[in-house]
């Protein structure tokens, strides 16, 4: 949920066995944070994103499950 401070969770509902990737991007596109999981099982899962590095503003968070990929945007506050 938005506006987040130090951490977030990213939910997901895994469909089959993939590989998840997790980026944080900046407004010019550059990949700040990124987090991998190799062989995830399918079914609910929960990944906590460490953001207190990172300063207040606006990124996008880039999942990416096997082939699919999905953007959200992210507001940082203090």
């Amino acid at each position: 949920p938005n506006p987040v401070m130090d951490r977030t969770v990213v939910a997901l509902d895994l469909r089959a066995k993939n590989p998840v990737e997790i980026c944080i991007y900046n407004l010019a596109g550059a990949c700040l944070k990124k987090w991998q999981y190799q062989n995830q099982q399918p079914g609910p899962k929960e990944y906590m994103l460490d953001l207190k590095d990172l300063t207040r503003g606006i990124y996008s968070c880039r999942v990416q499950i096997g082939n699919e990929m999905i953007t959200r945007k992210i507001i940082k506050i203090e």
